[in-house]
């Protein structure tokens, strides 16, 4: 029972970075990822970010079998006893009794779930599939398979293979203030290749990079209306799931967070 989970920053986002402010809350979340990934019921991988615009290359097709290995973060709070000396330098909440330390996993094979792993996989996936099994959502005995295929600050256009890119046409490349820049770049590399895995639904966290005046190419609430659902269209249609359940997951309003420097569109798109 495989879910994909892809978009941009807010699927990167770790599941230690949930318990930022509470070492217990992280050492109960691990504890359960061990429990879990005894049984072997939740198992998750993550696509290695990559570009690429050739979709005609068999290696392509290939190259999930060869995924490679983040290192293991280390523990976010403290010092890891397993590393000795080593602590952690990135001190968000002041002070030094709980020193917190951000680490995100970007590539990693199946694998079930563990307190090393766990620690830097994406927390919606990871809080998604522990719904679904406490919930029983799932058939007894059936693993639950997670599967993050993200990168934070893209614009969907990068997501968008040719033909979706086609029915909503548009001038130009995408801002160069996008990561990477160029239409489809990431569409051949990290969503064609998982193509037969069978996924039961798609959970698409997205939006805030297509935000903004709708007189640039690929911005604007009228533009993303058209480019998702033609992602959508064109996605089923690659992955062989022509009624694949999309879980469409949108930033939050928060058009005065900064106030004068906000782009006041935010709250109209």
């Amino acid at each position: 029972d495989v879910y994909l989970f892809s978009g941009q920053l807010n699927v990167d986002l770790p599941v230690s970075y949930v318990h930022q402010f509470n070492p217990a809350a992280e050492d109960a979340e691990e504890r359960l990822a061990a429990k879990i990934g005894r049984t072997g019921m939740v198992r998750f991988m993550i696509v290695p970010a990559r570009c690429g615009v050739n979709f005609n290359n068999g290696y392509i097709a290939a190259e999930l079998a060869h995924v490679g290995e983040c290192k293991p973060c280390p523990t976010p709070f403290g010092i890891d006893p397993r590393k000795k000396g080593r602590t952690n330098n990135c001190n968000l909440l002041g002070g030094h009794a709980n020193n917190y330390s951000y680490c995100n996993c970007d590539s990693l094979r199946w694998a079930r779930t563990s307190p090393d792993n766990v620690r830097g996989f994406s927390a919606v996936a990871w809080f998604m599939g522990r719904a679904l099994l406490e919930g029983k959502a799932v058939e007894e005995g059936v693993p639950i398979g997670l599967v993050r295929s993200s990168w934070g600050a893209t614009n969907i256009a990068v997501w968008s293979g040719p033909k979706a890119s086609a029915k909503c046409p548009q001038e130009g490349d995408p801002s160069s203030s996008f990561a990477p820049y160029i239409r489809s770049a990431l569409y051949a590399h990290m969503v064609m290749p998982l193509s037969g895995l069978g996924f039961s639904a798609v959970v698409w966290v997205h939006g805030a990079r297509n935000i903004g005046p709708t007189s640039d190419p690929y911005m604007g609430g009228t533009y993303y209306a058209c480019a998702l659902r033609a992602m959508i269209e064109e996605w089923r249609e690659k992955l062989m799931q022509p009624r694949l359940p999309f879980l469409i997951v949108e930033s939050p309003v928060y058009c005065n967070e900064l106030d004068y420097r906000t782009w006041h569109t935010w709250c109209n798109d």
